[in-house]
Formats: C-alpha cells, structure tokens, sequence
C-alpha cells in the first residue's frame, strides 16, 4: 500500500500544510499580551514567547492561531493557570502575582509538583506561601505551555490519534505530548531562561 498524507508523520504534515511567511519560514501564532493584573505579572513575556515557540517542534504548533497572555480574573492563583480553546484554536495563560503566592486548598498533588518545579513553600496553619525565582518560574511556565500545546496537538490530529472526549484521558494526552514538548527543547530553555534540576 503506497503512502498517503494521512499517513504521513504528523511533523511532515505540518511541515507541508503551515503558512509560510514572505521569506519562506514558518507563520506563527499571533502573541497577544494583555495587561496582568495589579501586582502580577507574565512569567513569559511577548517576546520570550516569540522565542521560545521558534524552538517548538512544528508538529505542536501547526493549526495554533494565537497565544493570549491575560489577567486574572479574581484572587484565586492558578487551577488553571492556562487553558486551551479548541473552538478557537487558542491557548491562553494567566498571570501570577510578582511576589509570594498565598495558597489556600494547596493539594498534596500540586505541593508535589511546585517543589519539583523549584518553589520554597511555607506553611502556617492551612495557608501556603510559595514563592519562586525568576527562571524557575519561567520554566513552571513553560511547562503550562506545553501542556496546552500537548491539548493542541491532541485536538489537531484527532482522526490520526482516534481521540477518546474523555477529561481525564484528554489530560493524560496532554501531559505526554507536553513532556515531549519539554525534552525537545531542554537545552534551548536552558540558554533563554537558565538551568533548572527538575526534580520529579
């Protein structure tokens, strides 16, 4: 049986379907950057995002069509600290507070994670402060954006992966592919934003 575009690897479907721009290279998603909230900020900013989609497997960003940084809505911190729009093909990430993070209802889960990621957490009764650096939070962020690059990826080939409308396998999906995203683009993290010893 001859091969066929669908059964093509997805990076070599990508590769021939994305729009290219004058010069020839690859269109990538429009970066909107709204104004965080009073006291936070973008750990990604417009332009370290520019960056660092540049560095993304083609794969996992063909059909994107934009990336919007924006505030939070209310005083509750992260959960998500992101999400992805498959209707729009869009992935928004929320902003975080500058300094110490207080976290009320701080899962084992997610304590897990933080310190594995690089936060310093205190506790005093059942109130959590984290608190993070820059570079180690960067990476945190990074990790967002891969996951919902993971729910992208998932959503864009779904007739390759015969995808089940389930949350819980959709977020299993998304963990992998943004584990993938991570691997694949360690190194050039670590020249943008520094080393960090994950630690899961």
């Amino acid at each position: 049986m001859s091969k066929s575009f669908r059964t093509q690897p997805t990076r070599i479907t990508a590769q021939r379907r994305i729009n290219k721009d004058a010069y020839g290279g690859f269109e990538y998603p429009r970066i909107v950057s709204r104004k965080p909230r009073l006291g936070d900020i973008h750990p990604i900013d417009k332009k370290l995002m520019k960056s660092i989609l540049r560095r993304i497997p083609v794969e996992f960003i063909y059909g994107l069509k934009k990336i919007e940084l924006r505030s939070r809505q209310d005083k509750k911190i992260g959960e998500p600290y992101g999400f992805y729009r498959y209707s729009e093909r869009m992935i928004v990430l929320y902003s975080v507070p500058s300094d110490a993070w207080v976290l009320d209802g701080f899962t084992p889960l997610w304590r897990k994670a933080f310190r594995a990621w690089g936060a310093k957490l205190e506790k005093q009764g059942e109130t959590f402060f984290c608190t993070w650096n820059s570079s180690k939070l960067r990476h945190f962020f990074c990790a967002v954006l891969c996951h919902e690059l993971g729910h992208h990826y998932t959503f864009q080939y779904d007739s390759k992966n015969k995808l089940i409308l389930h949350r819980t396998t959709n977020e299993n999906l998304a963990d992998l592919h943004g584990s993938r995203i991570l691997t694949a683009i360690a190194s050039d993290l670590k020249a943008l934003i520094g080393s960090i010893e994950y630690r899961i």
